[in-house]
């Protein structure tokens, strides 16, 4: 019977995408076993819907549709000198292989079918691990999917796909305790969109802070942060330097102005902000049991 579903919602994916969204969501809460699988469907879903969108000329998608066709006939020294320009290298060459094919709508494809599937896979997958009744675990993925606002997602895709990779590397490194595998999806964050390298800086200050007490670790990690604003400030003041202006700039865009980047950004912040509190009461509990 199982296979049946499975069988029609590929079949409805690929041909009927905006009809397949809520049968695939559907699946994926209620049967539990292909959660995974539903996961991909329904992120494909997406993607394809996506794919399909015309973007305003206000988005930003838009320009960067427009940047796809300029690398379609330039060499790959155009890359090169946005990528010095930007500091964002896997961005570029993501655009310029998607510029070569010339189907310059694989970019909002791409990108919102890769993060969707992974925001699933890690409600799947935590949601498994903790045994998450289906009640509980239906509100948390209608919460998650809700707060981050599909057209604002495909239309400002890289920093949400950056904050989304670096939410799947919280959770690998909190839960599945690797060695490596979550520091390239930390590199695949930084390297998308620059301006996470603050909070890869402060996740690297509150992993080096040796107690076992949440709550100091949370308030030396957010005094350093503020003092992130001052520091940059000062050296972008003093010292007459291309990159450091950059960085400040960086910084006083997505960390500072929240009125003026909230409508974009405020999705995939709360779900990173979500997973973290979820991954650390996890694992204070789980002490707390053990002692």
């Amino acid at each position: 019977m199982n296979f049946i579903v499975l069988f029609s919602s590929i079949l409805i994916t690929f041909f009927f995408p905006i009809l397949s969204f809520p049968i695939n969501i559907a699946n994926y809460i209620l049967i539990k076993k292909e959660r995974k699988i539903y996961a991909l469907l329904t992120a494909f879903s997406l993607g394809l819907i996506a794919y399909t969108w015309k973007p305003a000329m206000v988005y930003d998608l838009y320009r960067w549709q427009q940047e796809i066709r300029i690398f379609s006939y330039s060499g790959f020294s155009a890359v090169i000198q946005r990528i010095i320009t930007d500091l964002e290298p896997l961005n570029y060459i993501i655009k310029y292989i998607i510029s070569k094919t010339g189907n310059f709508n694989l970019v909002q494809f791409f990108i919102s079918f890769i993060g969707y599937y992974e925001i699933l896979w890690i409600i799947a997958d935590y949601s498994k691990n903790k045994k998450i009744n289906i009640f509980p675990f239906t509100i948390g993925t209608i919460f998650i999917l809700l707060s981050l606002k599909y057209i604002d997602f495909i239309s400002g895709l890289w920093f949400n796909f950056a904050i989304i990779n670096f939410a799947l590397g919280i959770y690998l490194d909190y839960t599945k305790k690797t060695k490596r595998i979550h520091w390239m999806f930390y590199l695949i964050s930084v390297l998308t969109h620059i301006s996470t390298i603050y909070i890869l800086i402060m996740l690297i200050i509150s992993k080096t802070i040796k107690t076992e007490n949440y709550k100091k670790i949370i308030v030396i990690t957010f005094i350093i942060s503020l003092l992130f604003g001052p520091i940059l400030l000062f050296l972008d003041t003093h010292i007459n330097m291309y990159i450091i202006h950059y960085i400040s700039k960086l910084y006083n865009s997505y960390f500072i102005n929240g009125d003026k980047y909230d409508y974009l950004h405020a999705g995939t912040n709360l779900l990173f902000a979500v997973i973290r509190l979820f991954i650390t009461l996890d694992r204070k509990s789980t002490r707390l049991n053990s002692s």
